[in-house]
């Protein structure tokens, strides 16, 4: 727990999980215990992973204030599937998210510290739900699977960086999983 946040925080933040997990399980015709529940554990155990995730720094390049939320919200996400550990765990603090390039997501010399991203570069790239453009978070993904574990795009049809690290954040995250590089 981090200082300056008391217990009682906590509770009431574990209250409010439960009480909306309950509710939305609910309307969704299910139980209001099991929603209840599973929000509760669900909200608990990432608030323990909470002095994990501050122990990395975020700084970024370009961008506006709107963008580096974005960007903020989609590192949460991916840093919040079972890769998780692996990847805060390798990776370099500070993390520089780049976004002052132009048309391209890229790192230079894996593994590396920095990573640089248009957030307007949403490349076609097929995966079992047919084209779809790629999502910020998906390329994230990617490019940490380069940043942090010096994953290449090599191996068979140059897949080995898609099925480590982007495939399985996607298929957590309930997003199509990607077929060829």
């Amino acid at each position: 727990m981090d200082k300056g946040r008391d217990c009682s925080d906590i509770v009431r933040r574990t209250d409010i999980a439960t009480a909306t997990g309950g509710v939305v399980a609910e309307l969704g015709g299910g139980k209001f215990a099991n929603g209840a529940l599973s929000a509760a554990f669900v909200y608990l155990f990432r608030e323990s992973m909470h002095t994990t995730r501050q122990a990395l720094k975020i700084q970024f390049r370009g961008g506006t204030k709107t963008e580096r939320v974005g960007v903020l919200s989609d590192l949460n996400d991916i840093f919040g599937t079972k890769r998780r550990a692996k990847m805060l765990s390798n990776t370099q603090s500070p993390l520089v998210i780049d976004l002052s390039v132009k048309n391209r997501a890229y790192i230079q010399n894996a593994p590396s510290d920095t990573i640089y991203i248009d957030l307007n570069f949403h490349p076609k790239i097929s995966t079992d739900s047919g084209s779809i453009p790629a999502t910020t978070r998906r390329i994230l993904s990617h490019e940490l699977g380069h940043s942090v574990f010096g994953a290449l795009d090599d191996g068979i049809n140059r897949m080995n960086n898609i099925n480590l690290n982007e495939n399985p954040v996607m298929n957590e995250l309930g997003m199509p999983l990607r077929l060829e590089y």
